[in-house]
């Protein structure tokens, strides 16, 4: 071509180290010529591989014929399809979401460039929370949505008037601009969230930095707590939605059995037993396991055994710390890790078309850390979007009456309540005790706290408006587990069919009553095994007793037992407590 004249270097300045290339235009128009049907597509806020890209394209794109794919600089993908209806789909048909993040989308230009292109507008749901039903309008909220930026269509749902916690509308907003925060409305102001775009900045209100980053703020000022409160409200980027309702119904139908059970440690074999019958009575789909305190490969057998898979897992810094979040290794919920570090797992779980975020928290016990991890909580809350719910241990309390004993320590504690504040946290209704923590000396209890709960945002308490947290029993840890119900109280069940204990084996009579109840059937096994059966009832009942009745009994004398030290020191029932433990 440099022969022909077609393509031409000269130097910059004449520097040898600084070439230019020059192209002829009909050159340039032929090796355009192949891409001019081609796609660019960015997946705001997080840059993923290709194979997982391409597989969340096939998914979210759902197209009749095939595309390729090809990985382009600072994240950008170019995308040529099989068919052109397929392109016109996927042009068209959006938003796309992938990861609760927003797919921009735009026509292929020969002027692109990938290390140095923004992505300027893209498509987007709006929404507008609490909206009056009254403007459940076409017409109108195409209308208003031009404040927000260019109107492409309304929700399908909004206009149904299916859905009536917010309107949603599709607009093609500006990027480079800030955007709307809240919108006006015939004498109310009503706030404008923005679906799958999460890095929206505080101060500015811009896309694609986060508050602390803000160009506009210098490094020496900083704004008071309440103006940035007020303006991580007039910004916010939380959501509710439709999906979040069939969320809740599908937890109303299984019970609420989705609990997350936390600070148990699993490093003896009275905490694997507790744990055990933690999963036999209550069949939690998660599990949270704090202060582990041992390899999580030591104990994976145990949880393989028990039907449970690890979802993530981060390791004890020597003999602190750790936290393993496991699932039901048959459960249909899917969960993905989107942060993780020393003192939290952050994961969104997802069931049918459902979302919702949830964070395992295990504070550090020094008020220098936890502070520096209330500031990271923070940014993750201005990246999370829709219903999100952290529950742990927090290591601090939130109010006076939170704490028998000790000095309470009212800046801490302010601390705490301003991270809420900030994050739109409401604090989780708790049944069973006022203390999840306790310190004894010599068996008198000179300490007690709350420092373990569970946190939701509006968005999570209107998907889940009968969830609450359980404070359970305390056997082998001085913090007690936490059970997570999200549909109330469970349903009381019948009587339940007859299952062989092997605790009745280690009984001196039962070999007998086995053989007695098999010479009784004239050799008949039918007759054998349903005259083994009756029997091994009523020897469970007279001779043996229910192990589980035992079981229950012994559990609400503990708990009796608990909530009387909890107002009264008793040197008595500490050492009753002490003997129902074992």
């Amino acid at each position: 071509m440099i022969e022909k004249k077609l393509v031409r270097i000269e130097l910059e300045e004449g520097n040898r180290l600084l070439p230019k290339v020059y192209l002829e235009p009909k050159v340039f128009q032929d090796l355009c010529m192949p891409w001019k049907d081609a796609v660019v597509v960015k997946l705001l806020g997080k840059n993923l591989g290709y194979n997982t890209m391409k597989e969340r394209l096939q998914k979210v794109w759902k197209l009749q014929g095939g595309f390729d794919i090809m990985d382009n600089d600072n994240g950008f993908y170019m995308v040529k399809f099989d068919q052109a209806a397929d392109k016109e789909k996927v042009i068209t048909g959006g938003p796309w979401l992938i990861f609760d993040r927003c797919l921009a989308v735009s026509h292929w230009s020969p002027e692109f460039a990938s290390p140095n292109a923004k992505v300027e507008r893209t498509v987007v749901w709006v929404r507008f929370p609490g909206l009056n039903l009254v403007y459940y309008d076409e017409s109108f909220l195409m209308a208003m949505a031009t404040a927000i930026g260019r109107p492409i269509k309304v929700d399908i749902n909004t206009l149904k008037v299916e859905r009536g916690r917010f309107a949603r509308v599709c607009v093609e907003v500006d990027l480079t601009v800030p955007v709307v925060g809240k919108i006006w409305v015939n004498g109310h102001w009503y706030k404008v969230q923005y679906e799958g775009l999460r890095i929206i900045c505080t101060n500015c209100g811009c896309y694609g930095h986060l508050g602390r980053n803000c160009p506009t703020t210098t490094a020496v000022s900083e704004a008071p707590a309440q103006q940035q409160h007020q303006h991580n409200s007039g910004h916010s980027n939380g959501q509710s939605s439709q999906q979040n309702s069939n969320l809740s119904q599908a937890q109303s139908i299984h019970i609420a059995q989705n609990g997350k059970i936390v600070n148990a440690g699993a490093q003896n074999n009275n905490s694997r037993r507790h744990l055990k019958e933690v999963i036999r009575k209550y069949n939690p789909i998660f599990l949270a396991i704090l202060e582990t305190h041992v390899p999580y490969a030591r104990l994976s057998s145990f949880w393989t055994t028990n039907g449970y898979t690890p979802v993530h897992i981060v390791e004890a810094n020597g003999h602190s710390g750790g936290i393993w979040l496991l699932k039901q290794a048959a459960t249909t919920f899917i969960a993905t890790v989107t942060d993780s570090n020393q003192y939290s797992i952050t994961f969104s779980v997802n069931h049918g078309d459902a979302l919702s975020h949830c964070t395992c928290v295990y504070a550090s016990p020094n008020p220098t850390l936890r502070n520096n991890f209330w500031d990271y909580l923070v940014h993750i809350s201005q990246t999370i979007v829709g219903p999100w719910m952290l529950i742990g241990d927090f290591n601090e309390t939130l109010l006076p009456s939170d704490q028998r004993g000790g000095i309470f320590h009212h800046v801490r504690a302010s601390r705490f309540a301003q991270l809420m504040d900030h994050c739109g946290l409401l604090d989780l209704t708790t049944t069973g005790g006022r203390f999840t923590w306790h310190r004894n000396n010599n068996g008198i209890r000179i300490l007690s706290k709350k420092l373990d709960r569970g946190l939701a945002n509006v968005e999570w308490r209107l998907a889940f408006p009968e969830a609450f947290v359980e404070i359970l029993c305390r056997f082998h840890s001085d913090h007690n587990p936490l059970l997570l119900r999200f549909g109330g109280l469970p349903i009381i069940r019948g009587p339940r069919p007859f299952r062989f204990e092997a605790a009745w084996i280690d009984h001196n009579d039962y070999s007998a009553l086995v053989e007695s109840a098999w010479r009784s059937s004239n050799n008949n096994t039918i007759t054998a095994l349903n005259n083994v059966r009756q029997d091994s009832i009523t020897f469970n009942h007279e001779v043996f007793g229910n192990i589980f009745k035992r079981k229950k009994h012994i559990e609400n004398r503990l708990k009796g037992v608990q909530l009387y030290l909890e107002r009264v020191d008793s040197l008595h029932h500490v050492l009753l407590e002490r003997d129902l433990q074992r």
